[in-house]
């Protein structure tokens, strides 16, 4: 069976779940208030989501694809979690309007070790029962972050490193966990940064901080959010940003690969 048979019929399976319908804090409304046919996604995180504009670039794919969207977002630089489920303006937020979609971001390092979920949970499970209790309907999204292309020092006194090669798939793996035992949808995002960087030893997706995205990072995550979101291959969307066609052609690409090649492994779980 052909890959692009086995990514046609992947999507047709997503569309029932998907949007296909006829440092300061940014409170960033894209547009007026949209018809009701429209696709409503927030974006809840911190710099590693608004860098760039990110959830507008996702919003113009879309659009590109001829969807109609609403796209908003929550974000506060260098804080997780707990600062979401601890702030007013979160939950006024999540009853602002319906949402089909909300994406959570703000995970720290202690993802990737599975001992330490106990302290980012808590804060999680806040948010989701908030969700969950103004519409049962919206789908939560995890948003599985990049670890630091320098590695990660760890330990009581910081004594202990792992590089990024060996770090970022116990992200990858432990955002999975949570995700499925909390059941959320999974955006792979990390895993696409992952498969970038050893293809290509490609370190166009930092800025020299080497911890926020360049316009590349923001562009090939936004590439997977349109994929698992909208449940279509983000490579056959024309939009291409600032980016030049070739570049945008890979980066979709790989993000339309690491979405519809282990589909089942993102979604929520029965």
């Amino acid at each position: 069976m052909s890959k692009l048979f086995m990514i046609s019929l992947i999507t047709v399976l997503m569309l029932a779940a998907s949007c296909t319908k006829s440092s300061d804090i940014t409170d960033s409304s894209n547009s007026q208030e949209p018809a009701n046919d429209s696709c409503s996604v927030l974006f809840l995180g911190n710099s590693l989501t608004y860098y760039n504009g990110m959830p507008e670039i996702f919003k113009k794919m879309s659009e590109a694809a001829g969807k109609k969207m609403y796209v908003n977002s929550l974000t506060v630089g260098g804080v997780y979690f707990n600062y979401f489920a601890r702030n007013w303006q979160t939950y006024d937020m999540f009853r602002s309007r319906k949402w089909d979609y909300i994406v959570l971001q703000g995970t720290s390092h202690k993802v990737g070790f599975l001992d330490s979920h106990y302290v980012i949970r808590p804060f999680v499970q806040q948010l989701l029962d908030s969700i969950r209790a103004i519409d049962a309907e919206t789908v939560p999204v995890l948003f599985m972050r990049w670890g630091w292309l320098d590695g990660y020092d760890y330990g009581k006194d910081g004594e202990l490193h792992i590089d990024y090669l060996d770090f970022q798939p116990m992200i990858n793996d432990g955002t999975v966990k949570m995700a499925h035992e909390m059941k959320m949808l999974t955006a792979p995002v990390g895993e696409a940064w992952l498969d970038v960087i050893q293809e290509r030893s490609d370190t166009l997706l930092f800025l020299e901080d080497m911890v926020h995205p360049t316009y590349t990072g923001s562009f090939l995550t936004a590439s997977v959010f349109y994929s698992i979101i909208h449940g279509k291959p983000a490579n056959e969307n024309p939009y291409i940003g600032n980016m030049n066609p070739d570049s945008a052609i890979y980066y979709k690409e790989m993000a339309t690969d690491v979405v519809f090649d282990d589909y089942e492994k993102w979604q929520i779980p029965d």
